[in-house]
């Protein structure tokens, strides 16, 4: 978030409290759905579209919980992604967001193509004086997902953290909320559009997306300030394109298309599809929760 005075103002209210003893905090994951849930199979995969919502709390009423600085949200075992074949030269028109066009290297507002939105959501904050757990204020934004180009981008520009985008999460909020976005809320600081970068990875043999965030201007907005996420909710569509390839047939070199999903259900174990969060705090402390998907097969 961006250095505003409206946050400053805030802030200054709150000097000359006392610091409030760090309580624990609760870790909850509360939206967990795949679409279709019938799934698919490791030689018929099925294109699936996931819901998940998580989020972090005090066990204390009214203060902030501790600051969430990475994550890691795996989607279960049989889920898997194939955000490279985007960038293959097999695929059949694909669009992607390139690093330029995400803007997290250069400061640049993201201005990422229409065709490569997979998705959105809504993240709701908690800021206030670093030292203290009180709030002085809440702040809902609207979040967009858009396929990136799978580029490392720069570590110095990621707190020193290597990761891959495999997916941005483009952030906006403001007083007046975000036009077209009535779902997000208001936040009485202005969010010019900022972006996060998050890669795949594998985490008990299926999909995990995972990702920092930067100190400024997300965890520290401005000098004195702590800001805390506290409700994700997301959901990322069944986004799929036409691949090309090449086979023998009688002798013959014939050219074929399939579709392939972005994130593709290839079994269902147990009647559901394990989403599990992984939250490390600015001390280093580790947490999990976990909810299932329902699924069939």
């Amino acid at each position: 978030m961006r250095k505003i005075s409206v946050l400053a103002v805030a802030a200054v209210a709150f000097f000359g409290l006392t610091a409030v003893a760090s309580a624990a905090n609760s870790y909850k994951v509360n939206i967990a759905k795949v679409t279709p849930t019938k799934a698919g199979t490791k030689l018929a995969p099925k294109p699936i579209g996931i819901e998940f919502g998580f989020g972090v709390t005090s066990t204390v009423p009214n203060q902030r919980p501790s600051v969430t600085t990475d994550y890691v949200i795996g989607f279960g075992r049989n889920i898997r992604q194939n955000r490279a074949v985007w960038s293959s030269r097999n695929a059949v028109k694909p669009v992607v967001c390139t690093k330029v066009q995400a803007g997290y290297e250069n400061g640049q507002t993201p201005s990422c193509p229409a065709g490569s939105i997979v998705g959105k959501g809504v993240v709701k904050n908690k800021a206030g004086l670093l030292g203290t757990t009180t709030v002085a204020a809440d702040c809902s934004i609207a979040l967009t997902l858009a396929i990136g180009d799978g580029k490392v981008v720069n570590p110095a520009n990621n707190d020193g953290k290597r990761v891959k985008s495999d997916l941005i999460l483009i952030l906006e909020g403001g007083p007046n909320g975000v036009p077209g976005r009535p779902d997000a809320g208001t936040c009485p600081l202005t969010v010019n559009k900022s972006a996060l970068a998050a890669e795949f990875q594998t985490v008990n043999g299926g999909a995990a997306l995972a990702f920092h965030v930067k100190k400024e201007p997300f965890q520290q907005p401005q000098s004195g300030v702590e800001n805390a996420v506290v409700d994700v909710t997301s959901k990322l569509g069944a986004k799929t394109v036409r691949v090309k390839k090449t086979v023998r047939v009688n002798g013959r070199n014939r050219t074929v298309f399939t579709t392939v999903g972005l994130l593709e259900s290839v079994g269902c174990t147990g009647g559901g599809h394990q989403v599990k969060v992984k939250y490390v705090d600015t001390s280093n402390a580790v947490n999990f929760a976990q909810k299932n998907a329902p699924c069939r097969k």
